[in-house]
């Protein structure tokens, strides 16, 4: 874990560990962030983009002659330092964010695996997945659960249609055929 994290607490019921400052993190466009390097971000970005705006725009209407063109340029300009202030705010403010994997339950996959048999596709042919996804499935664990699953689907269709395929003598009763029985 990072330095702003060393003394952390946990909390009751949730699997993430909460900063001391954490009274500092904000969510801002569904993102965690921290309102003091957000100001400092802030304080960094504009006057570096509005100054190389500026600069470019007064530079550009002594050299380019159609108005129109050296105020485009100018704020191409602007973008490009907009761009440039991210990637020295991104160095800087490192992410607030802590990912927690956890390893799922084979019960939980298996519920998973359950549901897609109840789909209108079902779970589909491994034999018809690219290499790729097969090498992903492999890595993520989970192509031995599909594996497993697809063999259990086939003996239960191969069960059932062996039963449909054996044939009634005329002496069971339910019989298709009209045969002589006897009664006990």
């Amino acid at each position: 874990m990072s330095s702003n994290v060393s003394s952390a607490q946990r909390v009751e019921g949730i699997n993430d560990v909460v900063p001391d400052d954490a009274r500092y993190l904000a969510e801002v466009w569904s993102d965690t962030v921290d309102t003091r390097h957000l100001g400092r971000s802030l304080l960094l970005s504009i006057p570096l983009s509005a100054g190389a705006f500026l600069a470019a725009s007064t530079l550009f209407q002594r050299w380019i002659e159609p108005a129109e063109v050296a105020r485009a340029y100018a704020m191409l300009v602007g973008l490009l330092a907009c761009l440039l202030s991210a990637m020295i705010c991104a160095r800087l403010f490192k992410p607030k964010r802590h990912i927690v994997q956890e390893i799922s339950q084979s019960s939980t996959r298996q519920d998973a695996i359950d549901e897609l048999k109840l789909d209108v596709g079902g779970l589909g042919k491994l034999s018809l997945a690219p290499a790729a996804t097969i090498e992903e499935m492999k890595a993520l664990g989970l192509y031995q659960l599909f594996l497993d699953a697809e063999q259990q689907e086939a003996q239960a269709l191969d069960g059932v249609s062996s039963r449909q395929q054996i044939p009634r003598s005329p002496t069971q009763p339910g019989s298709a055929s009209t045969g002589n029985y006897q009664k006990a």
